[in-house]
């Protein structure tokens, strides 16, 4: 029995190590596989036709940033260059009016690329989203006004009438395929626009009621004696012209004519900050992993390679859910889950402290048992912490960026608890089972 429990911790003991070490080194180094050769402007070059990108970010490999993709503040990417027409304004006004665009220009950008940073000087105003390669999409979905109106055709006159409803009563808006195959741009009126909406089609039933962009055509539907309906679904004829206008929409109206002049690629604004919290970080568990094993001797290698773990299955689940989801890593997003992982050293340092101190009386197992019992309580109400916080926010934003890292937060609070209370007692167990087969 006692060679089988040696047997089994040896095993165990390896092969946590072995994970680690190579999860580890695929982590910060990624790897290439089934190389081809490609010609690239006509010169023949030798590139991967599979990759596993890294996933434990790191100064030395970028390619962890196609698992975990940096903002474009922390990242950079394509910087579109707009510039904004002063017509008849004075200096204040258009001053005002840029600042104004701006954000709306912003707001477009983040909702097609999922993050975007802004500038502006003078009449031009620069946005830059975190992609590498140039998207006409930023021409023509964030140049236009803006400007939304539902209308009845006067065949008569070939002219459009006064608008039954404006942008003013439409509260959301989005696009979907239907069953047919038809896109459809779903408008969600407001409580003033379906009162509206009511008292126009009692009074024009069976009449077409056509939605304007600018003055352009966009879709139409039909219109009956007793509609009453919070959603309009109008059919779409093109999937760009359903995401523009919802795009459009849910930004508001720009408060001036803009038009984009150039693009470039950009380093992004804060790119070393990244690089130094990631350095910090890297250093600051290093550091810890030191400091327990010369602080807890037999204890104090679990504690490291238990770190070592959890950094490696923490960073992991992070890159498998930013690459899920779409998500953007930005600068609240990077101080949020570097102060998970601090929580989660200083869990593991103060539970290595208190084994230590308490083996001075007792053996090894006993003593973790108590150092396990008295953490039990402080290191619970601060994981469960972190995970009601992620679940908060995975329920307060729904399916917005907000929303993927409460998720993160709520994992980095549920890996922080299962890898001290119980990936470390395995670990010190099975080195207690080997002291004892001596």
């Amino acid at each position: 029995m006692k060679n089988t429990n040696k047997i089994v911790s040896i095993v165990v003991l390896v092969a946590v190590l072995v994970a680690t070490v190579a999860g580890a080194y695929l982590g910060f180094a990624g790897r290439n596989t089934q190389m081809v050769t490609v010609n690239v402007n006509g010169e023949e070059t030798e590139r991967a036709l599979y990759r596993q990108v890294a996933f434990i970010p790191n100064t030395f490999n970028k390619n962890w940033q196609e698992a975990i993709v940096p903002s474009a503040q922390l990242g950079g990417g394509i910087e579109y260059i707009y510039t904004a027409d002063q017509g008849d304004m004075t200096d204040a006004e258009f001053a005002k009016a840029v600042k104004a665009a701006a954000k709306v220009l912003g707001d477009r950008a983040e909702m097609i690329a999922g993050d975007a940073s802004v500038s502006y000087e003078g009449d031009t105003i620069s946005v830059t989203v975190p992609t590498k390669d140039y998207d006409s999409l930023f021409a023509s979905i964030l140049t236009p006004v803006g400007d939304f109106s539902l209308c009845l055709y006067d065949a008569a006159t070939g002219a459009f009438l006064d608008p039954a409803l404006t942008d003013d009563h439409i509260k959301d808006a989005g696009y979907y395929v239907d069953s047919t195959g038809a896109y459809q741009l779903q408008l969600q009126l407001t409580k003033k626009g379906q009162k509206a909406l009511k008292t126009y089609a009692s009074e024009n039933g069976g009449e077409a009621l056509y939605l304007l962009q600018d003055g352009s055509y966009v879709g139409y539907l039909s219109m009956y004696p007793t509609m009453d309906t919070e959603f309009l679904n109008i059919p779409v004829e093109d999937w760009s012209y359903a995401l523009g206008a919802a795009i459009c929409l849910r930004s508001g109206e720009l408060p001036l004519a803009v038009g984009m002049v150039d693009y470039q690629v950009v380093e992004g604004s804060l790119s070393a900050l990244l690089d130094i919290v990631v350095m910090a970080m890297l250093i600051i568990t290093v550091l810890a992993m030191l400091f327990v094993v010369l602080r807890g001797k037999a204890a104090g290698l679990c504690n490291a390679l238990t770190i070592a773990a959890q950094g490696v299955v923490f960073c992991l689940i992070l890159a498998l859910t930013a690459i899920s989801s779409d998500w953007k890593l930005n600068v609240g997003a990077l101080f949020l889950l570097t102060a998970c992982q601090v929580l989660f050293l200083g869990g593991m340092i103060l539970v290595n402290e208190k084994i230590s101190a308490l083996q001075k009386h007792r053996a090894l197992k006993p003593a973790l048992s108590q150092a396990m019992k008295v953490s039990l309580k402080p290191l619970s109400i601060v994981y469960g912490a972190l995970v009601v916080l992620g679940l908060a926010m995975m329920i307060l934003f729904s399916a917005q960026p907000a929303a993927i890292l409460g998720r993160m937060v709520a994992i980095s609070g549920i890996v922080s608890f299962v890898a001290i209370f119980v990936a470390l007692r395995v670990l010190v167990s099975c080195v207690v089972t080997l002291k004892k087969s001596k």
